[in-house]
């Protein structure tokens, strides 16, 4: 599959918004939060996170004083999914245990989950370094699931692509 380049700019706008409305209840996105298109994701609210919401190594120093973005966390907290600002993607169990990695670490500066229903961290000069491969199905979701995975579906619902981090 081709990985399309997204822009890795973030709007002022947007950065301040995250700056200002800093860490929500469980210190991130609200739970079992879904990734779907056309939604605008802060760090604060968010029902849902859609392709086209992009998270950067600067959101994560500015969003929480512990260094990350929360992307999404189920219910019951056993999948916490949050873009780091050391540039790594990580899926984190309900004890703090790290279960998933793109391995971007000290590489990556963004993470987008693209219009295209693609989820890439790019690096700062917008090269991919990681990716779901999902591109080509613009209106699937991603969401933090109360099994501990971390999934992309497609309107079916079918899910495409699995942190396979289950337990």
């Amino acid at each position: 599959m081709r990985i399309t380049k997204a822009s890795v700019s973030v709007a002022a706008a947007a950065l301040a918004v995250l700056a200002v409305a800093g860490p929500a209840s469980a210190g991130g996105a609200r739970t079992g939060a879904k990734i779907t298109p056309g939604t605008t994701f802060t760090v604060s609210s968010a029902d849902k996170v859609s392709p086209g919401s992009t998270f950067t190594v600067a959101t994560a120093k500015s969003a929480r004083s512990d260094g990350y973005a929360q992307v999404c966390i189920s219910n019951n907290g056993r999948a916490d999914f949050r873009f780091q600002s050391d540039g790594n993607l990580v899926d984190y169990d309900e004890n703090g245990h790290p279960r998933w990695a793109s391995h971007t670490e000290g590489r990556g500066y963004s993470f987008v989950f693209q219009n295209d229903g693609n989820a890439v961290v790019y690096d700062v000069y917008g090269h991919p370094l990681w990716a779901s491969n999902t591109n080509g199905h613009p209106n699937d979701w991603l969401i933090c699931q109360d099994d501990g995975n971390v999934v992309i579906y497609d309107p079916g619902p079918t899910p495409i692509w699995a942190t396979m981090t289950n337990h």
